[in-house]
């Protein structure tokens, strides 16, 4: 009697092993689905990768036609305008226009003698004022500031910003333009403008 139960206990262990059901195997080709989890999971994007959104695009021309919030040029480009669209007016001024405590963009040359002699003062609307200030060099050779008119005497004035400041020097044939905020109802037909459109949506309309 021992010696049967002896060997009834592998037997039963045999049967066991035989008859018990194998893990599945994975599947050399995922769904689509499984595909899809793993990827949104770890983070992978492969083939099915988001495409990144085209660059804006600068429209310049006159207005042809505007209606139902749809602005055509003169060359047949048109583009939408949306409530998050921002509206400048820009006019030409001098720097008699400048005053203590604007928020400008200054396209300025550097002077031997550390100063900068500026091209182009661009006065910011107050919806630009959130812009980080500082400097960063232009491809040209330029300096391009920005930041606030600290004091000013002429056509010299010095601005500051987080971490430095500059003395800037109005040149006499530079460009000093002023920009205020306006609505899309002030874009009229027959006006000159200029806007970045970003798959047919304007981002931004300045009126010259």
């Amino acid at each position: 009697m021992r010696w049967l139960i002896t060997l009834a206990v592998p037997t039963v262990l045999f049967a066991s092993a035989c008859n018990s059901t194998p893990a599945p195997t994975p599947s050399a080709t995922a769904s689509p689905t499984a595909t899809a989890a793993v990827a949104a999971a770890t983070g992978s994007t492969g083939a099915a990768a988001t495409p990144t959104r085209p660059p804006a695009v600068r429209v310049n021309g006159t207005v042809q036609t505007i209606a139902s919030g749809k602005v055509t040029m003169s060359d047949g480009t048109s583009f939408t305008l949306a409530a998050t669209s921002r509206v400048v007016r820009q006019t030409v001024g001098t720097a008699a226009d400048l005053k203590k405590g604007q928020f400008v963009a200054v396209t300025a040359k550097r002077q031997p003698d550390n100063t900068l002699l500026a091209s182009i003062v661009s006065v910011f609307p107050a919806s630009l004022a959130n812009i980080p200030p500082g400097q960063r060099p232009l491809p040209e050779g330029n300096l391009m500031t920005n930041a606030t008119i600290d004091t000013i005497d002429g056509n010299k004035f010095t601005v500051a910003f987080t971490g430095g400041g500059a003395n800037v020097t109005v040149a006499p044939d530079a460009q000093v333009l002023l920009q205020t905020d306006v609505t899309a109802a002030d874009i009229k037909v027959g006006q000159n403008i200029s806007a970045s459109v970003a798959e047919g949506v304007a981002q931004s309309v300045t009126l010259n």
